[in-house]
């Protein structure tokens, strides 16, 4: 099982996404800033992590990642 977990802040709030096997899970009001919908599926986790980290506060950001790593 492929996965990535992200926490941190955004405008001083407590949020949090998950990307799971594809599938993205997390603070449905945060996910909506990105277009996303809990469920949504999302092939791409390095882009997923780009993504939601470009949401967060500057520094706050705190990532777990359990994937194969970004191709080349």
């Amino acid at each position: 099982m492929a996965r990535v977990e992200i926490g941190g802040r955004r405008q001083g709030q407590e949020v949090w996404a998950r990307w799971i096997d594809g599938s993205v899970q997390g603070d449905r009001e945060f996910l909506s800033l990105a277009g996303l919908d809990p469920g949504t599926r999302f092939e791409d986790p390095h882009a997923f992590v780009e993504l939601i980290q470009g949401l967060l506060d500057e520094g706050s950001a705190n990532v777990a990642l359990d994937i194969p790593p970004k191709p080349a």
